[in-house]
């Protein structure tokens, strides 16, 4: 992968918890909880948003500009997201999702969110009331009451509220800690920390906050780097991977030809090209790579029961991307998959490299969407649906 930046694969993670409060989450970029009892609205989610757990009492407001100069120096992706410029720390994953938020996973316990809000972090603190009723009347739980918090000379205000029985969860309780901070004039950062790898019902109060805390390490870096910038925001999909080794020396003991993904109420199994192993299985499904082939292949289901597979792909060949190569449909034992095609050119200093990237949708039997995406720098043979007639083949049990 290329040292500067690896932009890898969109990761259609409109994960199990995309189903959750979808409607309103979409305005801030941060996952909805969708369920029959439980639905923000746009405005209830924009007072949903709390902030870290580091406690300073000086420099209200005003960023450590130094911090932000500090971290460049360090080893960190530039990412242009929404106008502003922001580094973040090589480590774990980083994707402009498609749901208009940045996703950063850099551990097991937890994903964070970024998006940038067109509004501002007084206008919620002033009416934070009316902003609590909106979140307890929506089923969500305070844990923690908003307030505000000085970290690095960074001003933030903070909640934390949890959710009953929340779909595709692991957990009964699921617990988000929200971060609110200023952006750029009249905007704010809202950062969603949701902790989908822990059971933190289960935990003491101390564990809790250190779990807080250890977010907050990485998000108060990220804010402190930000700057607003004139430089095109990186476009949905774009992707930034730490360099992981290989589990096996021997990289054939790790190749797959066969694998499945399951879920509350689905199993599904396929095929895999020769020479594929795995690098990644969680939340966002499950992400193959052949060193053979320099692709990537994720595979993940997707609970849009209210979209069809052509419906989504419809509507994602206009998000944010390149002109589309090919697109259309094609059938794989009994199984419609709806796809399409497009490149993107990256320049770095001199350096211009296409990467190429294929999308494809089926229904399945319950209403959820299979999903696959593959993602190279060098291999146009993705463009090609024929390439990925093995893991169409799929069979739901």
């Amino acid at each position: 992968m290329k040292k500067w930046k690896t932009r890898a694969f969109l990761i259609l993670l409109v994960c199990v918890f995309v189903l959750t409060v979808f409607s309103a989450l979409w305005f801030m970029g941060v996952i909805s909880f969708d369920s029959s009892q439980n639905k923000l609205s746009d405005e209830t989610l924009n007072d949903n948003y709390t902030s870290g757990i580091h406690n300073d009492t000086q420099n209200n407001g005003v960023q450590n500009e130094s911090q932000g100069a500090e971290n460049r120096n360090e080893n960190t992706w530039d990412i242009v997201f929404k106008g502003m410029k922001l580094s973040v720390k090589q480590k774990g994953t980083v994707i402009v999702h498609e749901s208009g938020c940045l996703n950063i996973r850099q551990c097991d316990e937890y994903l964070i969110q970024i998006d940038v809000d067109d509004e501002t972090t007084d206008y919620f603190w002033d009416n934070r009331d009316e902003k609590v009723k909106n979140i307890t009347a929506a089923g969500y739980n305070m844990e923690l009451e908003p307030e505000k918090i000085v970290v690095d000379g960074r001003e933030y205000i903070r909640y934390i509220v949890s959710l009953e029985n929340e779909r595709g969860s692991d957990y009964e309780t699921s617990y988000f800690y929200l971060l609110m901070t200023p952006a750029d004039d009249g905007r704010r950062f809202f950062v969603s920390v949701r902790y989908d790898g822990v059971d933190m019902a289960g935990l003491g109060e101390a564990e809790r906050e250190k779990l807080y805390d250890e977010a907050m390490d990485i998000i108060n870096p990220i804010m402190c780097s930000a700057k607003q910038t004139d430089e095109p925001d990186d476009e949905t999909g774009s992707y930034w991977k730490e360099e992981t080794p290989l589990q096996s020396e021997n990289k054939e003991d790790s190749y797959i030809l066969e694998d499945t993904l399951e879920g509350e109420d689905f199993m599904v199994s396929y095929n895999l090209p020769e020479t594929y192993y795995l690098i990644s299985d969680n939340i966002s499904g499950k992400t193959y790579y052949s060193d053979e082939e320099d692709v990537y292949i994720n595979l993940s289901v997707i609970n849009y029961s209210w979209l069809t597979a052509e419906d989504m792909a419809e509507s994602h060949k206009s998000a944010g991307i390149s002109s589309i190569i090919s697109e259309g449909e094609t059938e794989i034992n009994d199984v419609t998959f709806h796809y399409y095609t497009y490149s993107v050119l990256q320049v770095s200093g001199e350096e211009k490299i296409y990467n190429y990237n294929f999308h494809a949708y089926a229904d399945m039997k319950n209403g959820d969407i299979f999903a696959i995406y593959g993602y190279t720098y060098s291999n146009p043979e993705v463009l090609n649906e024929e390439y990925f007639h093995d893991v169409m083949n799929i069979k739901e049990e």
